[in-house]
């Protein structure tokens, strides 16, 4: 990924990606995606953190409250 905030800091912080300056790079850089470690961190950082099941139930509250004061 480029370096776009939060993403690129998220993914320094958890170390599942690889932050590069220049899209050039990136054909030089894919060897070093393909690690066994930092599949097993990507996994870990969606089922902590991206996972709508974290979410669902605050969502659809929300909604729901939204609904009835319409």
């Amino acid at each position: 990924m480029n370096r776009t905030k939060p993403y690129s800091d998220l993914a320094k912080t958890h170390e599942f990606g690889l932050v590069i300056n220049d899209l050039e790079n990136i054909g030089t850089n894919l060897n070093r995606l393909v690690h066994p470690e930092k599949s097993q961190r990507a996994q870990k950082f969606y089922l902590e953190y991206l996972n709508f099941e974290l979410y669902r139930d605050i969502i659809w509250s929300e909604l729901q409250n939204t609904a009835n004061t319409n």
